[in-house]
């Protein structure tokens, strides 16, 4: 059954989009692997034993489909992974080794990072906001420092959506590689139901990255409106001493839900 899975293994690398691997493992060691680029195939490869906390262990030792994230301890890249146990025909109870496809979360990480970078902007934003209420003398001053730190957030958020694109971009083509291959499944008959049960949670794998996507870029419109907003803030607290109370009022009320936006965002994106 696992060199049968092996052999095949060559008619399933044009699935292996960006990030994704997929690999056959018996009960001690990786067997056979197809790759994509800047899969977490490039971290271990054939002849690897199997490691403790990965998803193979873990589907031998269940008996059972294992969806799973994968840290980096384990084979030293983050990935989200499904692992299905193989069994012989003639023996149903006892697996013979693991079909599995491994996805990097490489982008992921990436849109994390900036997240907590727009946050961290934010934090200074919000510390810039309560010196222009401290004097009048230092509203012309800490109005342009608001200025240039909410350029900053426009720049990250302009990288979260040049990574959501390609997100969305490899989520489409991993659907549509996996009703493919559950069509390629269905004509393989009985050997095909291991391909059948990883084709159907790509398809799903790929779903849900398109919704929180599409949740993301949702936020990101709230972002902008808001950054928007706290310029126009800024701007009018330079305008003139005599509405500097009013205006640090109306910034800070910005900030607030800039803040709150943000957090949603680095909660969504630490979900992809």
């Amino acid at each position: 059954m696992v060199e049968d899975f092996c052999n095949k293994l060559e008619q399933l690398r044009h699935f292996c989009t960006t990030g994704i691997c997929i690999w056959v493992t018996d009960t001690e060691k990786f067997v056979g692997m197809v790759k994509g680029e800047d899969s977490p195939g490039e971290f271990f490869g054939v002849g690897d034993p199997l490691q403790e906390g990965g998803a193979a262990v873990e589907a031998l030792r269940t008996k059972k489909v294992v969806s799973k994230f994968v840290p980096p301890e384990v084979y030293g890249v983050e990935a989200n992974v499904i692992a299905v146990p193989l069994f012989e025909p003639d023996n149903p109870y006892e697996p013979v080794g693991v079909l599995g496809l491994s996805r990097s979360r490489k982008n992921q990480v990436a849109i994390v990072n900036i997240s907590e970078t727009l946050y961290a902007s934010i934090e200074q934003l919000n510390l810039a906001s309560q010196e222009v209420a401290s004097g009048a003398e230092e509203v012309a001053v800490q109005s342009q420092n608001i200025s240039n730190l909410a350029n900053r957030v426009s720049d990250a958020v302009n990288e979260v959506k040049a990574l959501l694109k390609r997100v969305g971009e490899i989520s489409q083509e991993t659907k549509l590689l996996g009703i493919n291959a559950l069509i390629e499944a269905a004509r393989a008959g009985e050997q095909g139901r291991g391909f059948g049960v990883v084709a159907e949670e790509i398809r799903k794998l790929a779903d849900g990255v398109r919704h929180l996507t599409q949740d993301i870029n949702h936020t990101l419109v709230n972002v902008e409106e808001q950054v928007k907003d706290m310029i126009t803030a800024a701007i009018k607290a330079g305008d003139s001493t005599a509405r500097q109370a009013a205006s640090t009022e109306e910034l800070s009320s910005s900030l607030q839900e800039i803040e709150a936006t943000t957090n949603g965002l680095l909660d969504i994106a630490k979900r992809l």
